[in-house]
């Protein structure tokens, strides 16, 4: 059996999918009852597109069979300027 599976890079647009994947992630958290919700989906979602639209955040997707599946994040942190190395931000 094969399964179309492919990694690449996360879209702006990805956030619902996103947001929905670290929801259930973090659940796992929790045995039994959850607790309430301090923010809501549409927050989280709204997180992930302002992170990702602004440069400073990347996420890779995981897709099998165009369904994202799995994901990772990076943040990008900027440096303080040194007078023989590139600048280049850390992760």
């Amino acid at each position: 059996m094969t399964t179309d599976s492919c990694v690449r890079q996360a879209r702006v647009a990805d956030d619902p999918a996103l947001a929905r994947l670290r929801w259930a992630f973090k659940q796992e958290d929790y045995e039994g009852d959850l607790p309430s919700p301090a923010r809501s989906m549409d927050q989280a979602e709204e997180w992930i597109r302002e992170r990702l639209d602004g440069g400073r955040w990347l996420a890779w997707v995981l897709e099998i069979e165009e369904e994202i599946c799995g994901h990772v994040f990076l943040h990008l942190v900027e440096r303080v300027p040194e007078p023989y190395e590139e600048n280049t931000p850390v992760g």
